[in-house]
């Protein structure tokens, strides 16, 4: 999720810069640069570099420079959808892999001492399935919003439209919880 935020961040700098300037090649260049920065802050906060942000920083920058070569933004504007769906197969392959993959890639988050419990497994797919569904979904409304809607609404759509729309989605993860721990607690 906090990589799905970070790639939301060039597009508030795009459409702030654009709105000041009115230059779509120096609103995709000042976006190019800001995850630029963005990935150097990471590498240096972390010690590492985030492949992510890289993969990112590499699209955007590609894109961009299309777009500023042919004088279209859209192929700038679908930059998100691009990055999330190959988010997508990634997601799909958790939700396939068997539990010991799966268990050993999430426990790595887990806090010291804790790791997932069999009755946790189906939850987590179960979500994973409906972030997958969602984020074809969101890839769709980028994609049409890129070709057919204004700027300020492919910007509200690419980004915080994304946290908008999900928020029923956690939602309804934290009430499988809750009903799930009512159910443990009557046995």
């Amino acid at each position: 999720m906090t990589f799905l935020f970070l790639q939301f961040l060039p597009i508030v700098v795009f459409m702030v810069v654009d709105s000041v300037i009115e230059n779509t090649a120096v609103s995709i260049i000042s976006a190019v640069l800001f995850t630029a920065v963005q990935a150097g802050i990471t590498w240096h906060a972390s010690g590492t570099f985030d492949y992510f942000l890289l993969a990112d920083l590499a699209l955007i920058a590609v894109m961009g420079g299309v777009s500023i070569a042919t004088n279209d933004d859209r192929f700038f504007r679908v930059k998100p959808a691009l990055i999330e769906a190959l988010f997508v197969p990634f997601l799909l392959f958790f939700v396939f892999a068997p539990e010991g993959v799966f268990s050993r890639y999430f426990g790595r988050y887990m806090p010291p001492g804790r790791a997932l419990t069999h009755a946790a497994f189906p939850l987590l797919k179960r979500m994973l399935v409906i972030m997958t569904v969602y984020i074809v979904f969101h890839v769709m409304a980028i994609l049409y919003t890129a070709e057919y809607s204004s700027r300020a609404m492919w910007a509200f759509v690419s980004g915080p439209g994304f946290y908008l729309v999900l928020v029923p989605v956690m939602a309804y993860v934290a009430l499988a919880r809750c009903r799930r721990s009512k159910a443990a607690g009557r046995q």
